[in-house]
């Protein structure tokens, strides 16, 4: 589902983005460089720009290499290395510039972060996604669905977003609704050891950048305190103004777990027994709460609770905690309750969708774990 456009924070206008090419100076190779990917040519343009300006009152240089790919309408593409400034406008320098092109490329995706790394050398990089998103589902499949990003009604498929990917990276951050999926996570769990990333939505506004920036260059060790951080700002916002704002999750997962946890989740499919054709998914805990649902978002293990003995569930309980290294959540996302949270959601397939069943079946999750014995 996309980043969530009924809930917008208050700004201040449209800040003006510095340009010109500037080659990036010799220095010596750091530990660490973080990577942001803003696919943002679409209606979170002006949030984009805001995070980005959070981005550089943070930041303070000393051993902190920030590069943000932008592209908004109205500007050429570029990559910014993201400099400390206080003042409303961003006035980091564009590094490298492109010519106009569509952000939900893979395609794209795959120059930008191939120049990125051949310009900007590091032991390691962590890389942030950052646009609209709806979990693994196809483009085009259902009503407001993108897979990952939004640029001139284009999206960017799952396995395109994979197979775009150069190298591995220390750890992945979906700013993004909805991929903290097991589809999702499953599918890229090849190319980090560590993602981070929302099961719900995420309002429009993003990261609070300035108060999770620093954390970001520890490697994956400071992802807890950036899943915290997160979710405690929308929460103490959320009290002082509307609670609609108080509406936030979070979740993160060790990737080396998630082979495990397909082989614990076939070990039940193979073995299970369903009473209802349906799967009670009516009586599922949800977690995609836009107006106009597209995701299909279920808890993972309210799934299979919600279905099968519990005795049958200890070993992937297990495995479930093994996997999840952290997750937190506030008590209403909408205003809608959340009453209990695995951290992980799940597609519950639906009989006779035969074209949404047939590209499910052919994601590598839908394989591993028996899931796609829930096809019909």
């Amino acid at each position: 589902m996309s980043r969530n456009p009924l809930i917008f924070l208050l700004l201040a206008g449209l800040m003006v983005v510095g340009c010109g090419k500037n080659d990036p100076p010799e220095q010596a190779r750091p530990e660490r460089t973080v990577i942001v990917y803003m696919a943002a040519s679409n209606n979170l343009e002006s949030y984009a720009l805001d995070n980005i300006n959070q981005m550089e009152k943070a930041i303070t240089g000393k051993d902190q290499q920030l590069l943000v790919y932008i592209d908004v309408r109205g500007k050429t593409p570029r990559v910014l290395k993201i400099t400390h400034d206080t003042s409303a406008e961003i006035v980091s320098p564009a590094v490298i510039n492109y010519a106009n092109h569509n952000s939900a490329s893979a395609a794209v995706l795959k120059q930008v972060l191939e120049d990125i790394r051949a310009a900007y050398p590091a032991a390691s990089y962590g890389l942030i996604m950052w646009s609209h998103a709806s979990s693994w589902m196809p483009p085009g499949t259902r009503p407001v669905t993108e897979s990952f990003g939004d640029d001139g009604g284009e999206q960017m498929d799952i396995r395109e977003l994979k197979n775009a990917l150069p190298g591995t990276y220390e750890y992945i951050i979906f700013d993004a609704c909805s991929m903290a999926s097991v589809e999702v996570l499953y599918e890229l769990r090849n190319k980090t050891e560590r993602i981070l990333a929302a099961p719900t939505e995420t309002l429009a506004s993003g990261m609070p950048y300035d108060l999770v920036l620093p954390y970001l260059f520890t490697g994956r060790d400071g992802l807890q305190t950036v899943a915290k951080k997160y979710v405690e700002y929308y929460q103490e916002y959320g009290e002082e103004e509307d609670s609609l704002y108080r509406s936030a999750t979070i979740t993160l997962v060790d990737t080396r777990q998630l082979n495990q946890l397909a082989s614990s989740t076939r070990a039940v499919l193979e073995n299970a027994t369903f009473s209802d054709p349906d799967y009670h998914r009516e009586e599922i805990q949800r977690l995609d709460f836009e107006y106009i649902p597209a995701t299909e978002s279920y808890d993972f293990m309210d799934f299979f609770r919600k279905n099968l003995p519990s005795e049958d569930l200890q070993p992937l309980a297990t495995q479930l905690e093994k996997t999840v290294l952290f997750s937190q959540y506030t008590d209403e996302f909408l205003g809608r309750p959340i009453k209990t949270f695995s951290g992980l959601t799940c597609y519950i397939p639906h009989a006779g969708d035969d074209l949404l069943n047939a590209y499910y079946s052919s994601l590598e999750w839908s394989q591993a774990s028996g899931f796609d014995l829930l096809v019909k």
